[in-house]
């Protein structure tokens, strides 16, 4: 071997060729690691397991691939694991793996560009919905994800999985057994499909006691992204014990408390916890239409609060509520509520009665409500149909909507300038960017000059009729 080598004084040739190739040795060894750590990191990439689930299956069962899938969820889940669902009905299940650290399990609809192996597919797997009875959990760690549906634009349409029931019977479509933490939800309709049958509101026709999501344990890190809420009868959300760290977004809650009566009364999200056992909570880019009873948001405890970029409405005459965020009166206070760039139509805009302190609204938007007052809440930039005696707010009476009638709440046009408040977000439901044009407007849209294509759509079944508020 010759080598080039340079000499000093104090330095051989043959001192330079023992330096050189031990310089070689480590660049080959420093090679060899990082080529063993990218193969280690791939084949455990790769090693994450991959399941089928087909209703209707007849291969041999083992959930290698869609010929041979399962025909429901096996009872015992593996943690890291993910499985797909071919479209069909299954039964209600219960989430119970032990937890294994911060390992999720995902549950994923299959779709025709998200389905796993070609092996045994099917397009006509992945173009409809799974259908489950009611769940429950007793673990966490868990991400269920329909991939489909849901949003402006989509509300009444298009989720990859729904949890229903359809009979007529007190029922809860999500329970928690036990204090659970870390599970997400997206693109799921949890429906009470006999309701659809009635007209908002159906009172005693309607079997008491029903809860979409029923959590009387506590809770943690938990998300709802890209929902829907059909017709409950009682709540969408009914939580007790310590909830915190908790995401509602984009989720359309429709028709909910249409069986509340004088006895068995109904909220939109009825939080009763106690001192500080509601925290850190974001709802936000939800559209909440027709409720009744004691109202919308009712809490209890909570300390930490963001409503922001909301649609609340009611369509039913004689059918409105108490008020649409509140305290209950005999509760724990809820302190450090923030309502943000909401817009209330239609609807009874009462906000912070009962048991409330440090409340602040600014930036909605408010036409042709029955009623508006604020309890304990600081309020200023809103804009509304009557005065509401704010140094900044903004009083108009003209229709403010693109097309109030098609449900097409963005603005015709822009409205007086209201507050910053991009320390606690930037976008509307959207995803415009507020104050783009140098205006932040009021409300849940911010305005922009094109045509907006994303709206509300038309709720399916719709009817009415009169009925005394309860």
């Amino acid at each position: 071997m010759k080598y080039n080598l340079r000499t000093t004084a104090n330095t051989s040739p043959l001192r330079e060729q023992t330096r050189c190739s031990s310089i070689h040795m480590k660049v080959f060894l420093f090679t060899a690691l990082f080529v063993i750590v990218l193969f280690l990191g791939i084949s455990g990439a790769e090693a994450a397991p991959i399941y089928y689930v087909r209703a209707g299956a007849v291969g041999n069962g083992s959930g290698s691939d869609w010929t041979n899938a399962y025909t429901s969820l096996p009872a015992s889940l593996v943690r890291g694991a993910t499985y797909y669902i071919a479209d069909g009905s299954y039964a209600g299940y219960t989430f119970d793996d032990a937890q294994n650290g911060s390992t999720y399990i995902y549950i994923k609809k299959a779709t025709a560009s998200d389905h796993g192996t070609d092996t045994g597919w099917s397009s006509s797997y992945g173009d409809g919905q799974a259908e489950f009875g009611p769940v429950s959990f007793s673990s966490g760690y868990y991400e269920i994800d329909g991939q489909t549906g849901g949003g402006n634009g989509s509300w009444d349409s298009g989720y990859g999985i729904r949890i229903r029931t359809t009979s007529n019977a007190t029922a809860k479509l999500v329970k928690f057994n036990t204090a659970v933490t870390n599970i997400t939800f997206r693109h799921i309709d949890f429906s009470f499909d006999y309701n659809d049958g009635l007209t908002f509101p159906a009172g005693s026709q309607v079997a008491v006691s029903q809860d979409a999501i029923y959590g009387t344990n506590s809770a943690s890190n938990m998300t709802f992204s890209y929902c829907r809420f059909n017709r409950a009868g009682r709540t969408a959300f009914l939580t007790r014990a310590t909830w915190n760290n908790i995401i509602i977004e984009h989720t359309y809650f429709r028709d909910c408390t249409i069986g509340t009566t004088s006895s068995n009364h109904g909220e939109i999200w009825s939080a009763n916890h106690g001192v500080n056992g509601l925290t850190n909570v974001t709802f936000r880019y939800n559209y909440v239409r027709n409720f009744t009873s004691t109202g919308g948001l009712i809490l209890s405890g909570g300390n930490g609060i963001d409503i922001y970029g909301n649609i609340f409405q009611s369509t039913v005459i004689g059918s409105k509520a108490n008020g649409v965020i509140a305290n209950w009166t005999a509760e724990p206070v809820t302190v450090n509520v923030r309502i943000y760039n909401n817009t209330f139509v239609d609807t009874d805009a009462r906000i912070g009665f009962g048991n409330t302190s440090g409340w602040v609204a600014y930036n909605n938007l408010f036409y042709s409500n029955t009623y508006i007052g604020f309890t304990n809440t600081t309020h200023d930039y809103n804009r509304s149909d009557v005065n509401l005696s704010e140094p900044n707010g903004e009083v108009n009476v003209a229709d403010p909507f693109t097309n109030r009638a098609g449900n097409n709440f963005t603005l015709s046009a822009a409205t007086k300038p209201g507050t910053n408040l991009s320390n606690v977000f930037t976008k509307d439901m959207n995803n415009n960017t507020m104050g783009a044009d140098g205006t932040w407007d009021r409300g849940a849209f911010e305005f922009t000059s094109g045509a907006n294509p994303k709206r509300p759509s038309p709720p399916l079944h719709l009817s009415a009729t009169a009925q005394a508020a309860l």
